[in-house]
């Protein structure tokens, strides 16, 4: 999954079998079940609460949840856009509720 497709290389179609654009509130119906989930740099754009529940949603379809956050602040790439809402990461799941 990721939501900033200037981010897609060739990389991706070595690597990956699929990689999903967009935002995972959008695109939960489209995710299976997986081994083990890679979370890289995502939660921290994420506010606390959000993070925790999008982190405990992922365990309900892995085993294996791997997270990384940045260990400082690093600006973003001109003209870099992440679109943000202020939704619940996890509405209409039992586990986390909004």
């Amino acid at each position: 999954m990721e939501i900033f497709e200037p981010y897609r290389n060739p990389v991706w179609d070595y690597a990956y079998d699929r990689v999903l654009i967009g935002d995972i509130r959008d695109r939960w119906g489209e995710l299976g079940r997986y081994d083990a989930i890679l979370c890289l740099d995502v939660l921290e754009h994420f506010p606390k609460d959000q993070a925790v529940c999008l982190a405990r949603d992922l365990l309900t379809i892995a085993p294996l949840l791997f997270v990384t956050t940045p260990s400082r602040a690093y600006p973003k790439a001109p003209g870099e856009e992440i679109p943000r809402r202020n939704t619940s990461v996890c509405s209409g799941r039992a586990i986390c509720p909004a």
